[in-house]
């Protein structure tokens, strides 16, 4: 969404945004995929949303010898919707310009081994903006192939379960 901050425009900066759009519309227009529905992300951050739950399972696709993946709500920066199109393609047709928005910083995938421990610090960290809301939002973990329970004890979240879920799907 643009927002004007009180910064003027500038057309010579305008006429690059314009130039790389124009020679990157081929890919971003072209469909690659459709869907059944909207894939949304929780517009709050503090929940498991279908866009998290979608990008966790497709890295878990990429890597199958992995036993979990997780990643972070904050990452995620936009929803793909079935209507209106956004490049001209049909209701529910996904294009390449839709993906890239959702995840658009070129981050890379890690693959690392951890104990049970230091997940669940990953998830401690993940879930303290639920239990404290001075605690800025934006990590709240999205996984595949565990799940996991919590509660509040205050303002510190405290797992109250954590396992590897039979069908891989978290």
């Amino acid at each position: 969404i643009a927002k004007n901050i009180g910064v003027a425009a500038r057309a010579d900066v305008q006429a690059i945004v314009d130039d790389a759009n124009a020679q990157t519309a081929i890919l971003r227009n072209q469909v690659i995929g459709t869907q059944a529905a909207d894939i949304k992300r929780d517009p709050t951050r503090l929940n498991e949303s279908a866009m998290g739950n979608m990008v966790a399972d497709a890295m878990r696709e990429k890597y199958p010898s992995v036993d979990a993946a997780y990643t972070n709500s904050g990452g995620l920066r936009a929803d793909i919707n079935c209507a209106p199109p956004s490049a001209g393609e049909q209701p529910c047709e996904i294009t390449w310009g839709e993906v890239f928005a959702v995840l658009p910083f070129g981050n890379r995938t890690v693959i690392m081994t951890l104990t049970g421990a230091q997940l669940e610090q990953a998830f401690l960290n993940g879930f303290s903006p639920v239990c404290n809301p001075a605690i800025a939002t934006g990590r709240f973990p999205q996984v595949s192939g565990l799940r996991v329970t919590f509660r509040c004890d205050g303002t510190n979240p405290v797992v109250t379960g954590m396992w590897k879920t039979p069908d891989g799907i978290g």
